[in-house]
């Protein structure tokens, strides 16, 4: 940051949609949830919870509940993949118990979106259709470096971003799986659906 003031940062994940699956190890708890943007493809966004939320998760969420989630980006020089990790979660009705009820206006629909603002650290641009951008972020005294997958327009945007600039990002989680000689292999990015630079 070139100013020296100290820059509100953002790190958000917003999630809404239906627990598929529950993994507890014990000293971590992971949630995959099934989450559709108004398209036929899902996401398959994965969730981990650690200290006092264990518990607390494993003993009061269930495959097939359906739940609205926020979490944070979380990297580490340790593991080269970025995770969420949760910071609250509760219970939201199903479309179905909305209908019977009466009250629709009390049904939210899957959501699945990331906002970042920080500090623009580097891109990596393999090719000019494509551009994965490195931010700074420093929330409650942690600093964290997520990754953002640009595609088109916005990958050629990512290419003119000078070192130290305000970066915007409205994204969402996606999920693929590609199969390799050892089975198949699963992967989450954050996709750039809209950015800004300040």
């Amino acid at each position: 940051m070139t100013s020296g003031k100290v820059m509100d940062c953002v790190n958000l994940v917003e999630l809404c949609g239906v627990i598929v699956h529950k993994y507890n190890a014990g000293k971590w708890l992971v949630l995959t949830l099934a989450t559709a943007l108004n398209q036929p493809k899902r996401d398959y966004p994965k969730v981990y919870w650690y200290d006092e939320f264990v518990q607390d998760v494993d003993a009061n969420y269930q495959v097939g509940d359906r739940v609205e989630i926020t979490g944070r980006l979380r990297t580490s020089k340790a593991y080269p993949d970025q995770s969420i990790v949760g910071l609250s979660i509760s219970p939201v009705s199903s479309w179905i118990d909305t209908k019977f009820s009466g009250d629709e206006s009390e049904y939210k629909p899957d959501k699945n979106e990331v906002l970042l603002k920080g500090e623009f650290i580097r891109s990596f641009t393999p090719n000019p259709d494509l551009a994965v951008v490195t931010l700074k972020t420093v929330i409650n005294g942690y600093t964290y470096f997520p990754r953002i997958t640009c595609f088109g327009r916005q990958a050629e945007r990512a290419a003119d971003i000078q070192e130290g600039a305000t970066v915007y990002f409205v994204a969402h989680i996606q999920t693929n799986k590609k199969e390799t000689e050892d089975g198949t292999q699963h992967y989450q990015s954050v996709v750039c659906r809209n950015m800004r630079v300040s």
